[in-house]
């Protein structure tokens, strides 16, 4: 049987982990709205139309690298927790115990929790994950087809989801309420402008 002090000592591990959790997932989100940003410049008619047929390559190139980046970031938090990975998934573990969900309300945003909480419960159960598990552990991981193949649009609507998820979580834990809109704003305009020179450039 468990003492109360072992109980307390618990919680007090557990609520550290999911803070670290809540901040390594934040920080991958930050970028992932940065990457988000650029493909989204680049995804535009007059991108497109400033590359004559096959002269395109690097433009094509980098956007697939960021995409496989995104979806390597993204499919890593939805991953099962294990000693050597932090992920989302390991959080919500932890914090369907009560206790540990009080003592970390305690030092963060009870609301915003409890969003996250609801948010997670959606989101775990969304059938794009295990199509987009899949593209990461045979397409990318080993260069294998992987079937079925979801729709890029599902898997930015589930980037999207996760960055939303990730920002109510640090809130929640209280290691960070700043939002991430400012963050996008920040990269909209630098990959608007990396575009208005790309396109500029290929029309010469």
């Amino acid at each position: 049987m468990t003492s109360p002090l072992e109980t307390f000592m618990s919680s007090l591990d557990a609520t550290d982990r999911i803070r670290r959790i809540a901040v390594i997932c934040y920080r991958d989100c930050d970028e992932a709205v940065a990457i988000l940003e650029f493909l989204a410049a680049g995804n535009t008619p007059r991108a497109e139309i400033s590359f004559a047929r096959g002269e395109g390559h690097i433009p094509v190139l980098v956007r697939k690298a960021m995409m496989q980046r995104l979806l390597m970031s993204i499919m890593r938090m939805h991953d099962k927790p294990g000693s050597d990975r932090e992920t989302l998934r390991g959080a919500f573990e932890l914090l369907a115990h009560h206790a540990v969900c009080a003592s970390v309300a305690e030092n963060g945003d009870p609301a915003r929790l409890q969003a996250a909480v609801a948010l997670w419960d959606l989101l775990s159960r969304d059938p794009a994950l295990v199509a987009l598990r899949n593209v990461r552990d045979f397409d990318l991981a080993h260069a294998m087809p992987s079937k079925p193949r979801p729709l890029i649009a599902e898997f930015l609507r589930l980037a999207r989801e996760t960055i939303r998820l990730a920002q109510e979580l640090a809130a929640g834990c209280g290691v960070c309420s700043v939002s991430l809109d400012a963050t996008r704003e920040i990269w909209a305009k630098r990959a608007a402008d990396y575009e208005r020179r790309l396109t500029i450039r290929a029309s010469c």
